[in-house]
């Protein structure tokens, strides 16, 4: 916390679920960091409905945020809920419910990866497509030869 320059976090998440964990052992880290005043939130990462259930069945603060990778080409968390008992739905990996059941704790989704470096990256070069084409383009309508510059027929002196 002296490295950050803080004196309290306003948010802590708890990254990726640990099915080896002991609720009771995160329950009482929660607890330990709420009652000294150094974490005044809590969340986490990662996590479907079940395991974020379990924790909070142990946990006297609330989760207030899941960290859940949704990017414009991660949109399982829509198609979950649109695609019920159709085939596009049978590769789909978000846990079932999920958003619905942050919906009604109150829990904001919070997207980690929102643009993936892929889709940047191939925005960035689709444009260093364009400038180079009309680069080309231009240089394509400029004359082959450059005039040179005529002599002035007298001098003026």
């Amino acid at each position: 916390m002296e490295r950050l320059g803080t004196e309290y976090l306003d948010i802590l998440l708890l990254h990726r679920p640990d099915a080896l964990v002991e609720p009771e052992e995160v329950a009482s880290a929660i607890h330990r960091l709420k009652a000294s005043g150094k974490v005044r939130h809590f969340g986490v990462s990662n996590m479907s409905q079940g395991q974020i259930k379990l924790l909070q069945a142990y946990c006297e603060e609330p989760f207030i945020v899941n960290q859940l990778e949704m990017s414009l080409h991660k949109y399982g968390f829509l198609e979950v809920g649109t695609h019920v008992n159709q085939e596009e739905a049978k590769n789909n990996v978000f846990p079932e419910g999920t958003l619905e059941f942050c919906r009604l704790e109150n829990i904001q989704l919070q997207s980690w990866g929102p643009l993936p470096r892929d889709c940047i990256r191939d925005a960035r070069s689709k444009d260093r497509a364009r400038a180079s084409s009309r680069r080309r383009s231009l240089s394509a309508s400029l004359p082959t030869k450059r005039a040179r510059p005529r002599k002035p027929s007298c001098w003026l002196g």
